[in-house]
């Protein structure tokens, strides 16, 4: 993976869960506090959220 690719795919997850957190109403993380993060924390933070989405909108 190229550095632009790791870039762009770090920056898709970001997005993704700063939607889920304003979905969820929760407090927003800069995108500063992110970029510490690895792409494998990215992607366990946003499948926690969606989970939580999941669980609070979507019972049928």
């Amino acid at each position: 993976m190229t550095l632009a690719q790791q870039f762009r795919q770090e920056g898709l997850w970001i997005g993704r869960i700063q939607t889920l957190q304003e979905f969820l109403d929760l407090p927003l993380r800069s995108r500063e506090t992110f970029e510490t993060w690895t792409v494998e924390e990215l992607e366990a933070a946003h499948h926690r959220l969606h989970a939580e989405y999941e669980e609070r909108f979507k019972r049928f």
